[in-house]
């Protein structure tokens, strides 16, 4: 950077050199040898750029990779409520904006304007040791080009900051479009929803002109004060030749000097437009670092034996909002089968969240061997679980690595729980590398349940959750759920919310769920051909 300022100070120097002494003075020997000098000089810089350029982009993919990383590492860990909240298309869609936008400013041109501070500095020294008339002339110039810019930057952040807006509103419409696609043509709604577009569309679009309208006119202003300015030097310049015989070769090398001054403070004007643009990114971005993340703690927890209890829990969805559980006081032991009953809407699957601390309770504690899950570490804690949950989500990856999810296991074992689940008739169809796309759509619901009981068998965990498990599953499917809890289950934590009788009738204790409020009880003994007591 350095070495490139210097180049660029004594550059045109060297061009009065050649013209003055060289041209003027018809001196064959000074033209050479300054010609070649400027040829070393151009090549020198030449190969600078190119390094400059590399370094430029090696650091703006670093910083890229870095915000990439951390951004991912930040969606791991936010609160899972923050999902409920937003579109995927549309988070993924700003998240690459802002850090697309962000990366930008380590760049080739951002170092190019940093080096343009120093080449402002040393142009504008030799500006005034060639004339100092001439250069506080050029120094006066200066002023309107900042007092231009800040204008056009203010305006253009407004409209940036408004394309943001849209442009959010548009991928989460576009988001729901795409995910309601079957209910649009299902409901003729291609036109409504095709005006709908175009609406967002023109607003977008407009917007995007105005923006690039304001970079436009910034620029084209500079132009204009760079042209007025050499204007101005050129009659300054023939005026100080007659008067105080300023050579020729002054004049050119003036006017690189000038070029050099104005263009340095072009890029440096440059930047702090870019600059100012990208801070409606800079802050949607950190809007999104600041979400809150999950709760952190460090101690260690063990359930080979013990309880999990609710003690006086109380929840609600918001400070203000009705509780969907107030004062619930629960022990379930280990190894226990409990069944959880209750009409839509009662909170089973916001207990489930709790239990695996999703959600948070508005006060009460929940522990485990009597420890407060608060205090055990996150992750730790919710190893104790495997969870086949109402809305079953598959890896666009293999069926055997969907099932296994990263687990090392022998083949015999995987085949064993292949039976336990019935899901032999979809390996034989299959094969265990048939590949799964879009979350299983190539597949129908109970298939894809029975991949879920077997990935939750697969990983072995002291406590099982099942959240309506068994509503796609066939009659022979459902005996074997009920039979592995007899066998493989026999010693595993199990609560299971369902409506089936034949599902309830199989577990000897049940959770009720009825305003707000929790009751254990234990089933009445009922013997049918595939139900059993659970002891």
């Amino acid at each position: 950077m350095l070495m490139m300022m210097a180049i660029n100070y004594v550059l045109p120097f060297f061009s009065r050199e050649l013209i003055d002494n060289g041209f003027i003075k018809a001196e064959q020997s000074c033209i050479i040898r300054s010609a070649l000098i400027i040829l070393a000089l151009n090549t020198a810089v030449a190969v600078i750029n190119i390094l400059m350029r590399k370094q430029s982009l090696i650091m703006s993919l670093g910083v890229k990779a870095k915000l990439q990383k951390d951004v991912f590492q930040h969606l791991l860990k936010i609160r899972i409520s923050y999902f409920n909240e937003i579109n995927p298309t549309s988070t993924f869609n700003c998240i690459e904006e802002d850090v697309n936008n962000i990366s930008s400013i380590v760049s080739h041109s951002t170092i190019s304007a940093i080096t343009a501070i120093f080449s402002a500095v040393g142009g504008g020294i030799a500006l005034f040791m060639i004339d100092w008339h001439l250069g506080l002339t050029v120094v006066l110039f200066t002023p309107f080009n900042i007092i231009f810019s800040e204008v056009y930057a203010n305006k253009n952040n407004e409209l940036i900051s408004n394309a943001i807006r849209i442009k959010r509103k548009y991928s989460n419409w576009y988001g729901e479009a795409l995910n309601g696609v079957r209910e649009i043509r299902l409901f003729g709604l291609q036109k409504q929803k095709t005006d709908e577009m175009n609406e967002q569309v023109d607003k977008l679009n407009d917007l995007m002109r105005k923006s690039n309208m304001v970079l436009t006119c910034n620029t084209q202003i500079q132009q204009i004060i760079t042209e007025v300015l050499k204007a101005l030097i050129y009659i300054l310049a023939g005026w100080f030749m007659v008067r105080s015989g300023l050579s020729v070769g002054s004049v050119v090398a003036f006017q690189a000097y000038m070029l050099m001054v104005s263009g340095s403070e072009a890029m440096i004007i440059g930047l702090f437009f870019s600059v100012f643009s990208l801070m409606p990114h800079i802050k949607r971005y950190y809007d999104f670092i600041d979400e809150p993340e999950e709760r952190s703690a460090c101690e260690h927890i063990d359930f080979t034996d013990g309880a999990i209890e609710f003690r006086n829990v109380d929840f609600a969805y918001d400070e203000l909002g009705k509780k969907v559980f107030s004062n619930v006081n629960i022990s379930l032991e280990h190894g226990s089968k409990t069944v959880i009953v209750g009409e839509n809407g009662a909170g089973k699957t916001t207990f489930l969240n709790l239990l695996l601390s999703f959600l948070e309770p508005v006060s009460g504690d929940i522990l485990v061997n009597g420890k407060c899950v608060f205090d055990i570490d996150l992750d730790e804690y919710r190893n104790l679980f495997s969870v086949v949950s109402q809305d079953i989500f598959l890896f666009h990856d293999t069926l055997k690595n969907n099932i296994c999810l990263g687990k090392n296991i022998s083949q015999d074992k995987l085949d064993e729980i292949i039976r336990d689940v019935n899901l032999e008739g979809v390996i034989d169809k299959y094969g265990l590398d048939y590949k799964i796309t879009n979350n299983g759509s190539n597949l129908s619901g109970g298939q894809k349940q029975k991949i879920a009981l077997a990935r939750a068998l697969v990983m072995e965990r002291p406590v099982l959750l099942f959240d309506e498990a068994t509503a796609n599953l066939d009659r022979m499917s459902i005996r074997s759920f009920i039979e592995l809890f007899k066998s493989r289950l026999k010693d595993t934590t199990v609560i299971c919310v369902s409506h089936s009788d034949e599902i309830i009738d199989s577990f000897n204790s049940r959770m009720i769920f009825s305003d707000g409020s929790i009751r254990m009880e234990k089933c009445q003994k009922k013997y049918q051909d595939n139900a059993f007591q659970l002891s």
